[in-house]
């Protein structure tokens, strides 16, 4: 059929008419955003518009694109428009209504300051920030220089708070006061909203008058206290300040001028006056040296201050009286004492006591005073001054009993009965003397006698003690104050299983070193025990005892999912390598590289959007290879956009568990008869194809996300998605096959030998593969049929195998070093993909349920027996609502009982269920599957 030719007019028509459609079927934000040439920030802008009410967006993006039009810098486009997206998501910095009225008031700050002095020496977030606390009536050019000139003086917080405080006052008076606040800035260097408090309500004569002061006190002082300093003297009422800052010369050396300005905020200037005469009484005699007559003025400062008082001009007399007495008492115990150190030592013991205890304290105290230096007479007042007073006189009777007093301070004697209860005293001197009878030290003896009354529970302490007796008995009062604490936790029961596991590696153990071998078998999670003990055996050979020790508690330390891999590595390196302490070491280094790689504690940021994950998780799988290839990080943190969760864990084992799900269905893997998917190359009219560049680099960037899955600090299992097969082939693959494509690679012999043996390999466990591989052998065996065998077996593997190789790629080149690529090659392919994948049955899921104790027996009953009997899909959405993946890592599964509502908290496995409204296995089968759902609320009845 011939084509029907238009006139040019005709075509004009057509086109326009064509035009018209296409702007009608834009939206008004399109329209408004189209101002922006640049497509990047065009689509930043839209972005940020769809986190702005309806009724704002196209206001908002229309001031945005007018303001954007007069930037020269693309830098400086996108500085702004990621400062806003921050203001706009910070709903408690910025209100809504703010929003636009902050656009404008940048839009007039363009033509004053030029874009290029905002983003390279202020910086568009800080002065943006800055000027949201402005009343928006108020943004005009006047407050906006002072922002720009606060911000050069100070950081973004100071200038906020400054700003913040000044914008009500009268416009001549902020003028004059963000001047001396500049002023002031730049001697000090920091500061704060201090400075504002201190200069308002002064005339400009008397803010030169305080200024002049503040120099003087400040002068030659440490710049990082400056603005501490600035702050006190802020506190002290204006008509009070230069005379009560005047106080300080005389007192103060540059250490002490700090802690006497706070002082003075709380006294008048009679009451510090006062204060100073009782001071020069207590230190007459020999001259004392500024801080000392600092330490004295502040003690007796602690007498009598009263709040009432802070402007008064009266003395309160009652303090002065107070002081008075304090200092005879202090007086009369000074004999024997020597200097100033001891004078005020004795004093600040003193004035530590409250008024009506301390002529009881110091009766107490007197036999304990005789022949004791001043320091000691301090220490031993307060010591007695701390224990209750009902029971002063029983707990001073019984340490004045304990036997071996030479050797302990008194002080810590006093102190050693303070916890101690009085009325099992016997009792506790009878369980604690086998374990001190024989140690030469008395203050060690004392520590041991402490240990055991204050730290082991009362109710086992007897049987607990006579187990660990026999772990202890010939170690030293050292080790034994060491060791005691650390059983305080144990029931004998406990210890009685934990002895049973413990028992081959104490045999032939030094006794000194019993105990340390013991407690690191203890502390093993009991359900990880067995497989740390029988991993350790083979490198405590031959090393000493204390080595032992370390080395049990060394890979009892190591997070679970990365034992296996750390003794991987280490058998491999340690080959040949026969002394036990060279091995030991070998554990130790790779110990330390496994658990803290290079960079650990960076983390990768993302804000997701959760329809992406089904929708396009091949552009965020692109988004984190991106990311990977900057830097490398081991955590991975997920903000859901538009949610409030917070990733503590939880969200990030949803991310990974999600996109693996969305890449599963967009890169169509291949299912097997086990539910589990093999990646397979595309098939076009029934014909598989190569694949693309693209395709490549997905799976190269699906390898490197693996491998980050592999070594991350937290756990991201992925669920139980890959057949057995691709991890063996992964564990399979050496270097050299990543050096040429899959055809070269079977284009020899040798080549072909290889990978047929890797993918036999990969289907040993299916007895209708191996059956059809063994006749295919058989027929290669044969000169006839030899060829065309090959064939049919390179065209089988192919499909396979070359997206696994383009994995195993991206693996090898991840820039990880906890876990590599040589470690993967060592492991078994059933540890791989544990440690990829998790692993989940209705039995582990039991096995790692934790109850709350107030929950009954029937009630926990009813949850297992719903995990045995329920579909296993439906066990499957619990275990991902409450874990946040479709695997079980090595946390517990936490159930908690709660008034009304579900809630599942992903960061740490728990969820809490309405079980008090529930009366049946009937009714919690009927409320799972409610809860299972999306239903929240459960009400009985």
């Amino acid at each position: 059929m011939k084509g029907t030719k238009l006139s040019s007019r005709e075509s004009g028509k057509t086109g326009a008419l064509a035009q018209k459609t296409l702007e009608a079927e834009k939206s008004p934000l399109e329209k408004a955003s189209e101002h922006v040439a640049d497509k990047e920030l065009r689509s930043e802008l839209l972005q940020l518009a769809a986190v702005v009410p309806v009724e704002q967006k196209v206001d908002f993006v229309t001031s945005m694109a007018l303001l954007l039009e007069g930037m020269p810098e693309k830098e400086g486009k996108l500085a702004l428009l990621q400062c806003v997206r921050e203001i706009v998501h910070n709903i408690n910095s910025v209100s809504l209504e703010q929003r636009k009225s902050i656009v404008d008031a940048i839009k007039r700050a363009v033509p004053l300051y030029h874009w290029q002095d905002l983003t390279h020496n202020i910086g568009v977030r800080e002065f943006v920030m800055v000027v949201s606390v402005i009343p928006m009536g108020q943004r005009n050019e006047v407050q906006l220089s002072w922002a720009k000139l606060l911000l050069r003086h100070v950081n973004r917080e100071t200038a906020e708070s400054i700003l913040s405080q000044i914008v009500h006052m009268p416009e001549e008076q902020q003028k004059n006061i963000l001047q001396h606040v500049v002023n002031i800035q730049t001697t000090l260097s920091g500061g704060g909203m201090s400075i504002v408090d201190l200069l308002e309500g002064l005339s400009t004569e008397g803010i030169e008058r305080l200024i002049t002061a503040i120099e003087w006190l400040l002068q030659g002082e440490n710049i990082d206290i400056r603005p501490e300093l600035l702050a006190a003297v802020s506190w002290v009422r204006p008509d009070q300040r230069l005379e009560l800052l005047g106080q300080v010369q005389s007192l103060a050396n540059q250490s002490n001028k700090l802690s006497i300005i706070k002082f003075l905020t709380d006294n008048s200037a009679q009451q510090i006056q006062d204060i100073k005469e009782s001071t020069e009484s207590y230190l007459r005699g020999a001259p004392a040296t500024l801080q000392e007559k600092a330490k004295v003025y502040l003690t007796l400062a602690k007498i009598g201050v009263s709040k009432n008082l802070i402007f008064g001009t009266s003395v309160n007399r009652d303090a002065t009286d107070q002081r008075r007495a304090v200092i005879a008492m202090a007086e009369k115990l000074l004999d024997g004492s020597e200097g100033y150190a001891d004078k005020i030592g004795i004093l600040e013991a003193v004035v530590a006591i409250t008024p009506n205890q301390r002529a009881d304290v110091l009766l107490q105290a007197g036999p304990w005073l005789k022949g004791s230096s001043g320091k000691e007479k301090a220490d031993i007042i307060l010591s007695i001054a701390k224990l209750e007073p009902d029971q002063r006189a029983a707990t001073l009777a019984a340490a004045a009993a304990w036997e071996p007093k030479e050797g302990i301070s008194k002080s810590e004697l006093i102190r050693g009965f303070q916890y101690i209860n009085l009325a099992q005293m016997e009792d506790i001197k009878l369980q604690a003397r086998p374990f001190y009878e024989d140690v030469e030290s008395n203050s060690e003896k004392f520590k041991i006698f402490q240990i055991i009354a204050n730290a082991i529970r009362q109710e086992n302490r007897a049987a607990l003690l006579s187990y660990v007796l026999p772990l202890l008995k010939e170690s030293s009062g050292c080790d034994r104050i060491e060791l005691l604490p650390k059983f305080r936790n144990f029931w004998p029961e406990d210890l009685e299983e934990i002895a049973k596991k413990a028992g081959p590696f104490l045999e032939d153990a030094n006794p000194k070193c019993k105990g340390h071998i013991f407690l690191a078998i203890a502390h093993i999670p009991d359900d990880e025990r067995d497989a740390v003990l029988t991993d350790v055996r083979p490198w405590i050979q031959g090393i000493t005892d204390i080595e032992r020790a370390n080395a049990i508690q060394l890979l009892a330390d190591v997070p679970v999912h990365r034992r296996a891999v750390l003794l991987a590595r280490v058998s491999r390196l340690a080959q040949g390598v026969e002394s036990p302490q060279t091995r030991l070491q070998l554990l130790k280094n790779n110990a330390q590289r496994v658990c803290f790689p290079e960079g650990y504690d960076s983390v990768y940021k993302m804000d997701v959007a959760r329809e992406s994950l089904k929708n396009d998780p091949l552009q965020l799988l692109r988004t984190i290879s991106e990311m990977m290839n900057k830097e490398s990080a081991y955590e991975l943190r997920i903000h859901f956009m538009n949610e409030p969760g917070i990733d503590a864990g939880g969200l990030g084992k949803e991310f990974i568990s999600e996109i693996f799900e969305g890449i599963k269905t967009k890169m169509r893997f291949k299912e097997y008869s086990n539910g589990l998917y093999r990646p397979i190359l595309p098939m076009k009219n029934y014909e598989y194809q190569p694949l693309s560049n693209e395709e490549k680099q997905h799976y190269y960037q699906l390898g490197q996300l693996m491998m980050f899955c592999l070594n991350a600090e937290r756990e991201y299992p992925i669920g139980m998605l890959f057949d057995q097969a691709l991890f063996t082939m992964l564990t399979k693959l050496q270097p050299k096959h990543f050096e040429k494509s899959f055809d070269e690679l079977i284009a020899n012999q040798e080549g072909f030998t290889e990978l047929f043996a890797i993918y036999e390999a990969m289907n040993s466990d299916n007895e209708d593969d191996m059956r059809s591989l063994n006749i295919m052998k058989s027929y290669l065996a044969s000169e006839e049929t030899r060829e065309q065998t090959i064939e049919t077996i390179q065209s089988i593997m192919k499909p396979i195998m070359v997206p696994i190789i383009e994995i195993a790629r991206g693996m090898k080149a991840a820039p990880f070093s906890a876990i590599t690529w040589d470690d993967i090659q060592a492991m078994r392919p059933s540890l791989l993909s544990e440690l990829l994948q998790g692993k989940v049955t209705r039995e582990m899921i039991i096995e790692k349920l934790e109850f709350d104790e107030s929950i009954p027996e029937d009630k926990q009953q009813w949850m297992k027996e719903w995990i045995n009997q329920a579909d296993f899909a439906k066990v499957q959405r619990f275990l991902f609502a409450l874990t946040g993946a479709r695997a079980l890592g090595n946390k517990g599964l936490t159930i908690e009982p709660s008034s009304e509502n579900v809630h599942f908290h992903t960061c740490t496995n728990t969820v809490e269920l309405p079980l008090a409204a529930i009366s049946s296995q009937q009714e919690f089968d009927e409320f799972m599957e409610l809860a299972l759902t999306g239903t929240e609320k459960y009400s009985k009845g």
